[in-house]
Parts: C-alpha cells; structure tokens; sequence
C-alpha cells in the first residue's frame, strides 16, 4: 500500500500498522494517512538501518498521532482566531 513498507522491520510495520489504525480513529482519509505515512517511511527506513526504530524515533504510534492531531488543531483555532480578528475590522 506505501512505498518501501515491504522493507520495515516487523517492529517498524507494527508501528506503521498502529499508527495508521489510531489516524483512521482520529478520522483522517486514505489520502491524508498515504501522505503523512510516505513523509515518515523513508526517515524510518534510514534510521532502521543503523538499530534505530520508529518507536525510538517518534515515541509510541498513539503519541505520535495524538501529536499530529493537537498540531493540526492548534493551527486550525489560531487560523480561525485570525479570520475573526480580520473580520472585526
């Protein structure tokens, strides 16, 4: 389904897995999950070489997503603060 997800370890395919599960959870669409999975996978696929895993790059699948998602909130509210504040001018 991604590109060099055939080449993770079994450790970093788990991570994949459950990340991509948690990203469905936090309602995110096949397209946004292909997107932000390709952006990581060949970063994993690098570090993985050297003993590194995708754990130990980006703490645990769940965390990773529940920070992507506060991200996004976070630019969303300020983006919409800002519209208000032009507005009221």
């Amino acid at each position: 389904k991604y590109k060099g997800k055939k080449e993770l370890t079994k450790k970093n395919q788990e991570f994949i897995r459950i990340a991509t599960h948690q990203l469905i959870e936090a309602g995110k669409t096949d397209e946004e999950i292909k997107v932000l999975l390709e952006e990581i996978i060949p970063t994993i696929l690098e570090n993985q070489s050297k003993g590194i895993t995708a754990r130990g790059l980006y703490g645990a699948p769940t965390a990773w997503v529940q920070q992507l998602t506060t991200a996004e909130k976070k630019a969303a509210e300020k983006e919409s603060f800002l519209k208000m504040e032009i507005n009221k001018r």
